[in-house]
């Protein structure tokens, strides 16, 4: 940072931990008990980003020395306990895995538009950064660092303070609160330990797990400057509603990616963070975390994690995290964890572990099967503890449950068979059909046959 610019910019007061990100929820998302018994407010704040792990940035005049606090919770969210602890004037912004305390903009100035110039470099080795977030936390603007590590980023202005947050996977957040105009920087990060924002997944058979982000139908609508900033900001923000065009042309502007919205609304798609209640697209949604509640889409709907809640699609729905509700697609369902509920597709349905019902215009495909597959054509599972029905093809490992089918494959039988021909590698159930076949036998067995 130039010397000339020092006595205009207030580092902001930090409490930071190296902590890896990988195995702790978002931000906002995570829980705490407390016990606090007239305890100096700075000195709770203090308590809290230890606990929860993450950078604790203020100005310390806007909290009082002298105030004293009595608190008490079981488990509740951050997002929560900062709201209630702290006075009314304090604006609360989170970047990354940093919350920022901000006194409350008390009146608007007139708007003015200037140009934050700089460079960010590696504390230790001294190397320009390339790709490197650079963010106004007010305002959702932001930038990259090109190959040399300088960056450029004009505003338009109308509060006393301004935050920037500069941000990039495998380096430590870092926040300055400086004055609204026109000012050239030069900013240092510390190294650390990459993240991963992936959540860890079973292995789903055929189908490769990858980052929401790598469908065919990202790589095409994504802009790869989101995708960057989305891997450099942890955790997100929240906001009401935003409205998009296309996933480049959002409310949340360029960090769409790292903002979780109530009511998303989207004329052609959307890229977001995560979405609470609502979202509507006017061919797809894609979401890197969780949605809960409705999620209408005139194509597609693509989730990173976990949705609870109806999902429904003209051509296709995918979910990589657990799933409870329902799923309806034109064309097909895939769920890569657990599925608790009903999957309707008009020609494919896929679950790794399934808990309710497919039903499918042509194939039904679930690892673990406990309840109904239901097709003209084909179901297949690995562990069948309920019920397939097939005008075609059933097909299972091992079969604890009931096969109604043209044809009835399993390796191990020990459940019910009724078709015109049964397959069984060994069988310690009831199979009726016009031909029963157990491996070993020299002959296979006709009508009713029990082992």
């Amino acid at each position: 940072m130039k010397m000339s610019h020092m006595a205009r910019i207030f580092i902001l007061l930090l409490m930071a931990w190296n902590v890896s990100a990988q195995s702790r929820p978002p931000l906002l998302d995570r829980s705490l008990s407390l016990h606090f018994i007239r305890i100096p407010l700075q000195e709770a704040l203090f308590t809290i980003s230890k606990e929860a792990d993450f950078n604790l940035s203020y100005n310390s005049s806007i909290i009082p020395s002298d105030s004293v606090i009595n608190y008490h919770c079981d488990k509740e969210k951050l997002s929560e306990i900062l709201s209630f602890i702290l006075p009314a004037r304090v604006d609360i912004k989170t970047s990354g895995n940093s919350v920022i305390l901000l006194r409350k903009p008390e009146g608007e100035l007139k708007k003015k538009t200037f140009v934050i110039t700089g460079k960010v470099t590696d504390s230790k080795s001294k190397k320009a950064l390339e790709k490197v977030t650079v963010l106004d936390v007010y305002g959702s603007e932001s930038t990259l660092t090109d190959a040399s590590g300088n960056f450029e980023l004009r505003l338009s202005y109308k509060y006393k303070e301004l935050v920037l947050s500069i941000s990039k996977n495998g380096y430590a957040d870092s926040s300055v609160l400086l004055s609204p105009k026109k000012q050239e920087l030069t900013l240092q990060l510390i190294k650390t330990k990459s993240r991963s924002n992936e959540i860890p997944l079973p292995k789903i058979e055929n189908i490769p797990v990858k980052p929401v982000e790598a469908y065919p139908l990202s790589k095409l609508m994504i802009p790869p400057l989101l995708v960057t900033h989305s891997k450099n900001i942890q955790g997100y923000t929240k906001r009401k509603i935003q409205l998009s065009l296309t996933p480049g042309l959002s409310s949340n502007l360029k960090i769409a990616g790292t903002v979780k919205n109530d009511i998303s609304i989207n004329l052609i798609g959307g890229y977001n963070y995560g979405v609470e209640i609502l979202e509507i697209g006017g061919a797809f949604n894609i979401n890197r975390t969780n949605v809960n509640g409705v999620q209408l889409a005139g194509m597609a709907n693509l989730v990173g994690e976990s949705v609870y809640g109806l999902q429904i699609s003209g051509a296709f729905n995918a979910t990589k995290g657990r799933q409870s509700g329902t799923q309806i697609a034109g064309l097909g369902n895939l769920n890569m964890n657990d599925f608790v509920g009903v999957q309707l597709g008009g020609g494919y349905n896929q679950s790794k572990n399934l808990k309710g019902t497919q039903i499918a215009g042509a194939v039904n495909i679930a690892d673990t099967l406990s309840g109904l597959q239901l097709s003209p054509s084909f179901n297949k599972s690995k562990l069948l503890e309920g019920v397939q029905i097939c005008s075609g093809l059933n097909m299972t490992e091992t079969l604890e449950g009931v096969q109604i089918g043209i044809i009835n494959l399993a390796k191990q039988q020990k459940g019910f068979q009724l078709g015109l021909i049964n397959v069984n590698k060994s069988s310690e159930g009831i199979s009726i059909g016009l031909l029963n076949f157990v491996e070993n036998r020299k002959f296979p067995r006709l009508g009713f046959a029990i082992q």
